[in-house]
């Protein structure tokens, strides 16, 4: 089966600013290829929890809207952008796709409750930098496994986390000890970054399947074959600077 590469988890600049629809689309093709899903996730208020639909409808190449505009598509470079968000939970950060435009996970609730809420809407879950101390939730996943069924992909990579020694190695054994052979749940490597330029540089091979079924793709991928690893140090080391500082 074909496969795409994928990389679900970027924020763009600060405050989901970017220079150009056209810059970002160019660079997200460049390194996720024909067919590549590049996601950008909606966080907190404001600007912020619309970064995404702004991109959406920022100038620029032609789009097409698939799935209830939970995707667009780019005919001239052949790639989809997935509308994402970063939910902020009481156990640490959820990350949740396949909504349509207008429909969000609300901060503050349990991780448990956030992620059935996301799947009973039809939603797809992944759990994000699981053992960074950027409010990662896998410390609690490994005191509450149940609450793997709920989730679709655990980030065995995040390019940010590579800033905090031994963050992504602990995901991985994690993973390939508690939920590997256990659950349901597959693995990914994403960038988490906060600059446009950093994007896409870390990505998940999945097979090219229907949009529609992406929670199902994700959770089918449990081996590390396919995942693009690349640490953006510098990146996330201001991005943690501006969260310490507020500057």
């Amino acid at each position: 089966m074909k496969m795409i590469q994928a990389d679900l988890h970027n924020h763009l600049g600060r405050n989901g600013e970017f220079s150009s629809f056209n810059n970002v689309i160019d660079l997200a093709h460049e390194r996720l290829g024909d067919g590549g899903i590049f996601g950008i996730v909606n966080t907190g208020e404001g600007r912020s929890k619309e970064r995404c639909e702004i991109f959406f409808n920022s100038p620029g190449y032609d789009r097409d809207s698939i799935l209830d505009r939970r995707f667009i598509f780019v005919p001239e470079k052949n790639i989809y952008v997935a509308r994402m968000q970063e939910v902020f939970t009481e156990q640490g950060h959820l990350v949740v796709g396949d909504l349509p435009i207008g429909v969000y996970i609300q901060d503050g609730n349990s991780l448990e409750y956030s992620a059935e809420q996301t799947k009973d809407r039809g939603g797809t879950t992944i759990s994000p930098h699981p053992f960074s101390p950027m409010r990662g939730t896998g410390q609690y996943l490994n005191d509450h496994p149940e609450v793997l069924k709920f989730i679709d992909g655990f980030e065995t990579y995040n390019g940010s986390a590579a800033l905090f020694h031994g963050a992504n190695r602990k995901a991985k054994r994690f993973y390939d000890t508690v939920v590997k052979g256990y659950y349901d749940t597959g693995q990914c490597s994403f960038t988490d970054g906060h600059d446009e330029e950093v994007i896409a540089r870390c990505s998940t091979a999945l097979p090219k399947t229907s949009l529609e079924f992406l929670a199902e793709s994700i959770r089918a991928n449990k081996e590390e074959t396919g995942l693009i690893k690349k640490p953006i140090i510098k990146d996330a080391a201001i991005h943690a600077i501006r969260m310490v500082t507020g500057i």
